[in-house]
């Protein structure tokens, strides 16, 4: 086995336990032991999923076949992009006691480093013409600027709650994304059908996240007694 072939199933296996873990914390009790032992779980397989992603990415650029080239960048930024996502939501939890603006280095910088990974990409993707890396530019400018829009100002009543899930979510969808783009393509689909595949995650997700977040602030307002208490992290 070679060492891309080991790194090839390492990110695989990690990528399989963040996805199958990923259900259990949307369903159970917020705040309580199921949720926070598979949200750990998770979190911590996305994390080695990016890792092993960036690697392989990063293999595949120092190789001599140009073409893999495209593919190669947009992967490496779903993979920073599913960090940062899971990274940020755990981080939103550590700090949701704090009633002032919070400017810690690591959390600012992560959050800046998305941000100028979504410029360089969406500048990378008009040049050569790819749909799918100007859509996720989009998305990690959205999630990034949120991020800092966050972490700069005091927080309002509740908003960690929405951060933190809508971060989870993200790094999810950057993982679909990803196995989709890898593999769909073995099976032929014409332009169309890929694009369908390959936005589908991002568009659904989007949507989904949007209606969550709406129904839960509705909720919140209307019985402040079922909300996530600050102690549960």
């Amino acid at each position: 086995m070679t060492s891309f072939d080991a790194f090839r199933v390492a990110h695989i296996l990690a990528g399989t336990v963040a996805l199958t873990s990923f259900w259990i914390p949307m369903v159970a009790p917020k705040g309580g032991p199921t949720h926070r032992r598979a949200g750990w779980t998770y979190a911590i397989a996305m994390w080695l999923a990016a890792a092993m992603a960036l690697v392989l990415c990063g293999l595949k650029l120092s190789d001599d076949v140009v073409l893999n080239d495209t593919r190669a960048i947009f992967l490496a930024f779903v993979g920073l992009l599913a960090a940062n996502g899971a990274g940020t939501g755990v981080r939103v939890l550590r700090t949701k006691a704090r009633r002032a603006a919070h400017r810690g280095v690591f959390d600012l910088g992560f959050s800046a480093v998305l941000l100028a990974s979504s410029l360089g990409l969406a500048m990378y993707g008009l040049r050569r013409g790819s749909t799918l890396s100007v859509s996720f530019s989009v998305l990690g400018l959205f999630l990034s600027i949120g991020q800092l829009r966050f972490w700069l100002r005091p927080p309002a009543s509740m908003e960690w709650w929405f951060v933190h899930m809508g971060n989870m979510l993200a790094a999810c969808i950057g993982t679909v994304t990803a196995f989709l783009v890898v593999n769909v393509p073995k099976f032929g689909p014409g332009d169309f059908a890929l694009l369908f595949f390959w936005l589908g995650p991002g568009v659904l997700g989007g949507l989904g996240s949007a209606l969550w977040q709406r129904a839960y602030r509705r909720k919140f307002a209307s019985t402040p007694a079922q909300m996530p208490s600050i102690s549960q992290s």
